[in-house]
């Protein structure tokens, strides 16, 4: 990934961090505004924040902030009042994202007008400590990319890795998934695959990764980073997330999925999620705003049980069953689920009885027992 920040706020009790020393050895230094706080990150980021509404000059796409992590790391995927989860757990690794893309529900859900990176891995490796210990029998589901892209410091922090060497040492029962929208896998692909990765990509038509995902890798940037992967025997994930309804969207997206089992090996995709567009009121002037040609506006949308704006469920499940169609054409195994949907969907499109978060978690231990998992341990 080719840095695109420019003004780098460092705590100061970081000054001797082993990890913020790699960072630093591996820019060119004189390019960037380096500069050290001692305040609290939150009292700091309130004080950055009037700061970046009033100085053209600091740019939020261009500003990060490295600190120590002083709430939990870990934890349950919040999903949406009134709809089905699937017992995932998300690290906070970092808050903020560099890329910008349209329909990005940070736009309005952060009041940090930066990226924050956070580097007390310590703490971090604590809490897996804490999370895989509570249950050694469970199968726990973990993933990186709620609040920012999985892998958008790799190439600078190797923290992949670290990571990955550090649970594969010690546990037996998680899946651990970096989520992006990049090609920044170098780092990746050094991990001796320990089949506890899944390497995840956000995936959509190509109308909308070149008209809504600006600063991102390009679809065939990410396919080829995916085949790169796959070849290693790296779990893949695919996200088509958000799908948008727009004219000819169909054909758009079949053309991807076909690009996709094209190149890669149908075996390591171990899931697909599906999730059409949905998005708080707030969202809307922002993204009218920043994309007077945006598509993902174009829909006709009610507000749902969450009080978020989606499409009509009639809708939702005729896009559903479209896109399930095509994938199920390449691979009639393959393992699709919905984020943030309801029984109904389940029903109407997988033809699944699923009532509760744990129907869909059940469906996990499924599909990795057909890996050859002991089903048993993940129940």
């Amino acid at each position: 990934m080719k840095v695109n920040f420019k003004d780098i706020y460092i705590q100061s009790s970081l000054k001797e961090s082993v990890i913020l020393q790699k960072f630093l050895s591996k820019i060119d230094l004189p390019k960037f505004n380096i500069i050290y706080f001692d305040e609290d990150l939150n009292i700091f980021v309130n004080n950055l924040n009037a700061k970046l509404a009033f100085k053209k000059n600091l740019n939020p796409k261009k500003t990060i902030i490295f600190a120590n992590q002083n709430g939990k790391f870990i934890k349950k995927c919040p999903c949406t009042p009134n709809y089905l989860g699937c017992n995932y757990y998300v690290v906070e690794l970092a808050v903020g994202c560099l890329y910008d893309c349209s329909y990005c529900y940070l736009q309005e859900y952060q009041n940090i007008s930066a990226t924050i990176f956070y580097l007390n891995f310590d703490k971090l490796f604590n809490e897996f400590d804490e999370l895989l210990k509570s249950d050694e029998k469970k199968l726990f589901r973990i993933g990186f990319g709620e609040y920012a892209d999985s892998l958008f410091l790799d190439e600078y922090l190797n923290y992949t890795a670290t990571i990955s060497n550090y649970l594969s040492g010690k546990y037996n029962n998680y899946l651990i998934e970096y989520k992006t929208k990049s090609n920044n896998i170098a780092n990746i692909l050094n991990i001796i695959p320990s089949h506890k990765e899944v390497i995840g990509w956000s995936v959509n038509s190509l109308k909308i990764t070149d008209n809504e995902e600006k600063f991102t890798s390009n679809f065939y940037e990410r396919l080829e980073a995916m085949k790169e992967c796959s070849k290693k025997d790296f779990f893949i994930a695919l996200h088509f997330d958000p799908i948008v309804y727009y004219d000819g969207y169909l054909e758009d997206y079949s053309f991807v999925i076909s690009e996709i089992y094209k190149n890669i090996d149908k075996k390591n995709i171990i899931w697909i999620s599906l999730g059409t567009f949905r998005f708080n009121p707030k969202l809307r002037p922002i993204i009218e705003l920043k994309n007077k040609d945006s598509l993902v506006l174009k829909g006709e949308f009610i507000k749902g049980l969450d009080k978020k704006e989606r499409y009509y469920k009639k809708t939702r499940i005729e896009i559903y069953k479209k896109i399930v169609s095509l994938i199920k054409a390449k691979d009639s195994n393959a393992f699709i689920y919905f984020c943030m949907e309801d029984s109904e969907v389940y029903r109407d499109v997988l033809n699944l009885s699923i009532k509760e978060n744990e129907d869909i978690h059940a469906l996990f231990c499924s599909r990795l027992a057909s890996y050859g998992y002991t089903k048993d341990l993940f129940i």
